[in-house]
């Protein structure tokens, strides 16, 4: 699967959608095809006709890294790559990749790998995965 040369945004959608466009999508995707083989896949927005792509990581919510170090913060279970256009920043960008990719790109799941071109990250959590909550026993 491929998506066109561009500016994009790599986050967990609920992070760079407005409210109205994320509700939206989750039900003309059927939830971003969680249920898919391939754990996700690229999509189009029937408003707007841009494609994009999400893949749910392997074990759900949390933070997760690329081979970069860019650190993604997961709350909505997926990783997404949508064009700038579609997206809505704040002010709080920690989680949020902002990439322009010269050319066409390949996208896809393999194993716990999410792939947006020379983007890699690792959802695996022997690997990447880093748990947001302390489970510290108290006294």
């Amino acid at each position: 699967m491929k998506l066109a040369a561009g500016k994009y945004v790599i986050a967990d959608p609920c992070y760079i959608l407005n409210e109205e466009v994320y509700f939206r999508l989750l039900k003309e995707t059927n939830y971003f095809m969680y249920e898919a083989v391939d754990r996700g896949g690229v999509m189009v927005d029937s408003n707007t006709g841009k494609y994009f792509a999400v893949f749910s990581t392997k074990y759900g919510d949390g933070t997760y890294c690329d081979g970069k170090g860019f650190k993604y913060g997961v709350d909505a279970g997926c990783i997404a790559c949508i064009p700038a256009e579609m997206c809505e920043l704040g002010e709080d960008r920690e989680y949020i990749n902002e990439v322009e990719f010269p050319r066409d790109f390949e996208v896809r799941y393999e194993d716990g790998l999410i792939v947006y071109g020379h983007v890699i990250i690792n959802t695996d959590p022997d690997d990447f995965y880093e748990e947001e909550d302390s489970y510290e026993d108290v006294a």
